[in-house]
This record gives structure tokens, C-alpha cells and sequence, in this order.
């Protein structure tokens, strides 16, 4: 009789010594209901290839699988498929200038990271400035959001200085946003910009 993987058990696999073992059959009967269940996992693997036709609860296993650092649930699926292709880069370039910058454009809009120097800050200082959020909307909770998640990317000896929002809203005004971990918004006109 010829056994696939799926139905093999390693009892049938052990010398003919080894079968009669007490020890060894308990052990094989408990490996066998282990490898049930791993196999039984199997077809996950393939989430990685497949991210693009994930659904959201697909993408929420996934996200905790890839150790995904920041990851939020209400998310929209274009932002958890973002998160979840490219948390091993994000891995790679944690407290790295890139990885700020990066994970602003891909989870929440077009972003620029302004450096010390660029600005003639204090050194080791860094701001954001974000000129489109998208599928978020432009409240305190998305900013506080973006402002966790430049704390747990960003190099220890880093500070952030603030967060610019610039968006165009339908009135043709625009808000400017967070300072530090409080939210601050003001109104300006075209004119005064």
C-alpha cells in the first residue's frame, strides 16, 4: 500500500525494535496528531504569494504571523496587504530614516521625512511632513496612530520634532497637523500660503 504524507503515520515508518516500545508508540501517536495539525497548515504558506487576493481576516493571520509591528485591524484591505508586504523590508530598515519615510507613503499617504539638517534643527531631530492622507481621513486618531508608529520605527537616539499634515479639503482650505503626541489643527487660506 502506497502513503502520502497526509494519512503516514510514524509508527509504520519505525523499525520493527522500536514498535513494540511502549515509549515509542506514545511518542509516535502524539507526533501523528502534531503533524495532523501542521499539515493540515500547510496551504497557509502560500499567503505570502497569494497577499493581493487575501481577504481581511486572512490578512489580520498573516499580519500576526509576519510579526507585522504596527498593524491596525480597521485598517482598509489596501493598507493591510501594504503591511503585510513589506514588514520583512520594514524588519530590514527599522531605525533607518528609510523606514519612516516609507511606511508613511505606503500606509498612509505621500510623505517626506525632513531631517535635522534639512530644516537647521537640533541634530538627531527629524520631522514628517505629510501631504495626502489617504483612506484614513485627517483625524487626531490617524495622527496619534502615524505618531506610535514613528516611535516604534525610528532609532532610539532620534527625536521627532512634529508631524505637517498638508490637505486639501473641500472648501479649498487646508490643515496643518500634529505637534509632538498633541493634536493641533489650523485653517489657512489659499492666501496666507
Amino acid at each position: 500500500m502506497s502513503e502520502n504524507i497526509n494519512n503516514l503515520s510514524l509508527l509504520n515508518i519505525l523499525p520493527e525494535n522500536l514498535r513494540d516500545d511502549t515509549i515509542c508508540k506514545c511518542f509516535s501517536k502524539a507526533f501523528d496528531s502534531i503533524m495532523v495539525d501542521a499539515l493540515n497548515k500547510v496551504k497557509y504558506i502560500q499567503f505570502f504569494s497569494r497577499v493581493n487576493s487575501l481577504s481581511d481576516i486572512e490578512l489580520n493571520l498573516l499580519s500576526k504571523e509576519l510579526h507585522v509591528d504596527v498593524y491596525d485591524e480597521n485598517w482598509s484591505i489596501s493598507q493591510k496587504r501594504n503591511a503585510c508586504k513589506n514588514s520583512i523590508e520594514w524588519h530590514i530598515y527599522n531605525g533607518t530614516p528609510w523606514i519612516l519615510d516609507h511606511f508613511v507613503k505606503e500606509i498612509y499617504g505621500q510623505a517626506e521625512l525632513e531631517e535635522w539638517f534639512d530644516y537647521k534643527g537640533y541634530p538627531y531631530h527629524f520631522r514628517l511632513k505629510i501631504i495626502e492622507l489617504f483612506n484614513s481621513g485627517n483625524d487626531a486618531d490617524t495622527l496619534n496612530k502615524i505618531y506610535e508608529a514613528i516611535v516604534k520605527y525610528k532609532n532610539q537616539r532620534s527625536q521627532i520634532d512634529g508631524i505637517n499634515v498638508f490637505s486639501t479639503a473641500f472648501n479649498e482650505q487646508r490643515f496643518i497637523g500634529l505637534t509632538k503626541s498633541e493634536c493641533i489643527f489650523f485653517v489657512l487660506s489659499d492666501e496666507q500660503l
